[in-house]
């Protein structure tokens, strides 16, 4: 297949070392020169220095003639528009990668109005099976799950006031040696970064040392038994 490849990111250096390694015939575009570069050192693609939502471009490198374009910048908007221009153009099929979660009740619209195939949020994928693994694999019994000296907690940020509207990176504090590894809100779960605000009504899941979560696990319990009382 002749694939193109926008954003010489992670994921696009990523993508088009696998599916070279597979002999396919790529091209990586990107904007930047030292992007381009850096990956000229490390594979043997072809790389093309060029702005891809430029049409002009498109049309330059012949995009019609393509089986695939995968767009995979850092810009949910750019990847779209790229992808919306190939197919256009007379590209074979095109993947946008989407992250923003304010896309993601409408990527059926955005697919369909954009003529897009297939759209892909990694953030979104990786929560949705670290979530799936968590719920299928084990029982979690109370809220709590242990293996192998590691435990799982899962409770509700309102159970822990002083955590809600903080950012995931200011809460070291609150739980020491516990990462939140996934927060459940309105349905979706996210994989959360340092910036993720959590809200009330979330409902997170910890990981930590066993003795670090068995400590978290009563502390919430003590909150939700002082409300009770309180009531």
């Amino acid at each position: 297949m002749k694939i193109a490849v926008v954003g010489a990111g992670k994921l696009g250096t990523a993508i088009a070392e696998t599916l070279f390694g597979a002999g396919h015939e790529i091209t990586l575009l990107d904007s930047s020169e030292e992007r381009s570069q850096n990956v000229n050192q490390s594979l043997d693609v072809f790389t093309i220095t060029a702005d891809a939502k430029q049409i002009e471009v498109l049309r330059d490198v012949r995009i019609n003639e393509y089986d695939l374009l995968v767009a995979t910048t850092d810009n949910d908007e750019k990847n779209i528009l790229v992808c919306s221009f190939a197919k256009k153009l007379g590209c074979g099929r095109v993947i946008a990668r989407v992250r923003a979660p304010e896309h993601i009740a409408q990527l059926d619209f955005i697919k369909e109005n954009m003529g897009i195939d297939y759209i892909i949020n990694p953030d979104k994928a990786c929560a949705d099976e670290i979530y799936k693994f968590i719920t299928q694999q084990y029982s979690i019994s109370g809220g709590k799950l242990t293996k192998d000296g590691v435990g799982v907690l899962e409770y509700r940020a309102d159970k822990m006031p002083e955590l809600v509207d903080r950012q995931v990176k200011d809460t070291k504090d609150l739980l020491q040696g516990i990462l939140i590894g996934a927060i459940s809100r309105q349905g979706k779960v996210i994989i959360p970064n340092g910036s993720t605000r959590i809200l009330s009504g979330d409902m997170l899941y910890v990981i930590g040392l066993q003795e670090n979560i068995d400590s978290l696990s009563e502390t919430v319990k003590d909150r939700g038994a002082e409300k009770k009382v309180g009531k």
